[in-house]
């Protein structure tokens, strides 16, 4: 377990420890457990330490896919701006996506799934009829109204 948070400590330059075989595989699934597969594969390379091979292509695996997954979000966010600005909606991102867009030293870093933004209320009916307009189709409410 030590090992696992000195790894996510990015301010650490080293690790009081090589991890064994049995451990990476502890190391592993609490990386997943948590999203950050990404995120220590960038700082094993950065640290210079080996993985076991099986490991190593699973989590390159897992970077490379999330590579993908911030391209793809940038252009959600690029065509929302496109949608967005000429009808005079503002929306600010949140989460994932805007730390992803600010925190993180380089692609891919970031595991998330969806894009949250926030607009300002009482533009919520115009932002539906310009989504609506634009080809997007609402989800079922994952949670309530409010939230929405």
């Amino acid at each position: 377990m030590t090992a696992f948070i000195e790894l996510c400590d990015s301010f650490l330059q080293a690790i009081s420890s090589v991890p064994s075989d049995e451990d990476w595989n502890s190391i592993s699934e609490l990386s997943k457990l948590h999203g950050v597969t990404p995120f220590l594969y960038y700082r094993i390379r950065s640290l210079g330490i080996s993985l076991p091979d099986k490991l190593m292509n699973e989590w390159l695996g897992h970077y490379l896919y999330q590579i993908a997954g911030e391209k793809k979000a940038r252009r959600q966010i690029k065509e929302l701006k496109e949608i967005l600005d000429p009808e005079g909606i503002p929306f600010i991102l949140l989460k994932g996506a805007s730390a992803m867009m600010r925190l993180y030293p380089q692609p891919g870093l970031r595991t998330f799934c969806d894009l949250d933004i926030l607009i300002p209320s009482n533009l919520v009916p115009q932002f539906k009829q310009t989504m609506t307009k634009a080809g997007y189709k609402p989800l079922s409410a994952r949670n309530s109204p409010e939230d929405e």
